[in-house]
This record gives structure tokens, sequence and C-alpha cells, in this order.
């Protein structure tokens, strides 16, 4: 084949099996019976068509340069890697550089989506939206004793193992559909459709008795405040306080039976441990574990239950002052800059992950799994968002 032909078979990938495909993956921790699965629905969804599209077109690998978030997100993923040389794991600095592929793999292909019609992603979103608040009603009418604060229950039938962890995947779709009724002009049959999506994500989580995104909902709704301060901020606030009102009258367990978790004592711990290496971190993948306060040898944790302590923890303040210029660049680009509707939206989807990562694990630089939802899809999206726009800028026809 000549370089146009791959070129006409990139664009026809681009247009046609990329949206399909990244949707799949978006929708296949619902529906595939393990995360190893999962695995292998990325690698084949995604990896492999972004893999094969940048390979043959040379200008979409040039657009890499007009994200300043994405080239922050790339020195932040080989810096991690690198921290492998300190840690004492047996891993080598390759596996963690194929993670850092898989992230960007994800991240292009919405801008490839993006840049080859913007309103294919606006589809993806709209109908993976939709088809999660569809798993979140059979979740809830199939197997609703598995969702109520049972940490150790499955999902039967989905790659969702841990019902805590499904509301975040789960509350990223809920803050699609929130923030595309606030932030968009929507019809009213649209509107309608929003709405009646809202409630079986809303539903679940709440079920799911997971106390993170409900704290997320509310930071989100702070932050809509601080960015509008309308009439719609106040009632979207003001409906939030009434409804975890609601909430804790009507099940006080979900807000005040596990307390504190252990949270402050975890926190405490790993702060100490991040004092005696805080420039360059103890490494990635290094062996790190929390006792129990009952100083049980053969109970403890092993993480420090925060993403943003576990970036400090493991790549030391090099690798968090990237990890904050990150999401510094994320806020500078849609609320400072670009400030429309659809970045706004995006940032909303942004400030509700990096709420969860305040008490989710450690994992902010792992194979496909929950924790992407939160940190990694938001970012795609205010990149794929921020390359389009600088290409329109530089080609305003």
């Amino acid at each position: 084949m000549s370089p146009s032909s791959y070129k006409k078979v990139a664009h026809r990938i681009s247009f046609y099996f990329l949206p399909v495909s990244t949707s799949l993956f978006l929708l296949g921790m619902f529906f595939l019976p393990s995360i190893d699965e999962y695995k292998q629905l990325f690698y084949i969804a995604v990896l492999s068509p972004v893999t094969f599209i940048l390979f043959c077109d040379k200008k979409t690998r040039s657009y890499v340069r007009l994200s300043p978030v994405l080239l922050i997100v790339l020195i932040f993923l080989t810096y991690s890697s690198l921290t492998i040389f300190w840690s004492d794991s047996e891993r080598s600095v390759f596996h963690f550089l194929k993670r850092g592929l898989y992230i960007f793999s994800l991240t292009m292909s919405f801008t490839i989506i993006h840049l080859s019609s913007p309103n294919r992603l606006a589809q993806l979103l709209s109908i993976t939206t939709a088809a999660a608040s569809c798993f979140a009603a059979y979740f809830l009418f199939t197997e609703p004793s598995l969702l109520w604060g049972n940490s150790t229950a499955r999902i039967s039938g989905g790659t969702l193992y841990n019902p805590l962890l499904s509301a975040h995947v789960f509350g990223f779709f809920w803050v699609l559909s929130v923030t595309a009724i606030l932030e968009l002009k929507l019809s009213k049959q649209k509107l309608i459709i929003a709405i009646i999506t809202c409630i079986p994500l809303t539903t679940f989580i709440i079920m799911t008795q997971s106390r993170t995104p409900l704290m997320a909902m509310g930071l989100v709704a702070l932050s809509y405040l601080l960015i509008h301060m309308n009439r719609k901020a106040y009632i979207f606030l003001t409906t939030l306080i009434i409804g975890t009102c609601l909430i804790s009258f009507l099940f006080p367990d979900i807000l005040s039976s596990r307390g504190f978790s252990y949270r402050p004592y975890i926190w405490q711990y790993t702060l100490e441990q991040i004092s005696n290496n805080i420039i360059l971190g103890i490494g990635i993948d290094n062996t790190f574990s929390i006792p129990q306060p009952n100083n049980s040898t053969a109970s403890h944790w092993a993480d420090p239950h925060n993403i943003h302590l576990a970036v400090l923890l493991y790549t030391g303040v090099v690798g968090f002052l990237l990890w904050t210029a990150i999401y510094w660049q994320v806020l500078k680009f849609t609320i400072i800059k670009d400030n429309t509707p659809i970045s706004r939206l995006f940032f909303l989807v942004c400030i509700f992950g990096a709420s969860c990562a305040l008490t989710e694990g450690s994992a902010f630089f792992s194979r496909p799994k929950e924790q992407w939802y939160i940190i990694w899809v938001p970012i795609a999206l205010v990149v794929a968002l921020q390359i389009g726009r600088s290409l329109k800028r530089q080609h305003p026809s």
C-alpha cells in the first residue's frame, strides 16, 4: 500500500471505527466478565487503532505539541516511570513506559475523534452516558442487595468488583449528564432525556453508600457556583444540600456508620513516610503498607487512600509539582482562556475526578481500571478540546 492509501485507511478508522470502539471501551467495565478482558478490549479498541493512525499520519502526531496539558502529562508519566530506578520494585522502567503509552493512546483517541468530527465526540459522550444510565438501572433492578454498602460484593456479569469503586465510574457519567443540563443549551426533548438519565445514575451512587462521590458532587456544585454565581447555580447547590439532608435522615448509616474510615490516621502515617523521601519520592511501585492502629501485624492498608498523596509519596515533590501543573493547565485553558460551555463542562468533570481522588486509593499510574474514569478520561477530554481549539485558531476557516 502507498502512503496515501494508509492515510485513507487511517481516516476511515478515525471517522467510523474509533468512535464505536472507544464507546465500547468506556462501557466495557459494565458487561465484561473480568478486568483482564477489559484490558484486552482496550488493546483492541483503543491502543491498536490509535497506534496505527499515529504511525500512518505524521500530521496527527504533530498535534501533541498543541496541548500544554498533554505535554505536562507526558513529562509526568515519563518521570514517574523513571522513579522505578530508586524503587524496590522488580518491574522494569519499560513496564511503566508502556502504561504511559496506554494513557497517551486513550488521550489521542478522544483527540482524533474530536478532530475528525467534533459532533462525533459529543455523540459518543451522550450515547455512553445514556447507556451507563441503563446499566445502572439494570443493576438496581437485578442486584439491589449487593449495593447497600457491601464493599466485598461483586456485581455479577461485569468487570466492576467493588460497589464503592463502581460509584466512581457511574459518577463520571452522572457529572457528564448534570453538567450538560447546567452548561449546554439543550432542547426540551434533550433536557428531558438528560434528566431521566440522571435518575438511575444518582440512585445507584446513593445505594452504594459510597461517600466519596457524594462529596465530589458537592464540590462540583461549589465550583459551578464560583464560576457562574447565578440562580441556576444556587438552585443546583441547594438541591444537593436538601438531597444530602434527606439521605442522611432516611439512611443515617450512609454518612455516619463508618466514621472517617481511619482516613486521618492513614494520611498522617503517609505524610510521615513522605517526609523521609520528600524530593524524589520512594519510587513507583515501591513496597508500601500502613499498619492498622490495633498493631496487628496481619492487618495493614496497602495505599494512602488519597491519589494526590500517593503521587507525592511515590514521585516526591518533583512529581507532585508536575501533577498540580496538569490541573493548573486544565483550569487555565477551560476557565481562564477558553471559557466556553463545553470547556466548563469538561472542567467540572475534572473537578469531580480530582475530588474523588481525595479519598481514593493510589492507582494514578495503572492499566485501564476504575481510576481512569476519575483521572485520565476527564483529562483526555480537555486535551482533545484544547488541541481542537488550537487548530481552529491556526486555521480559522
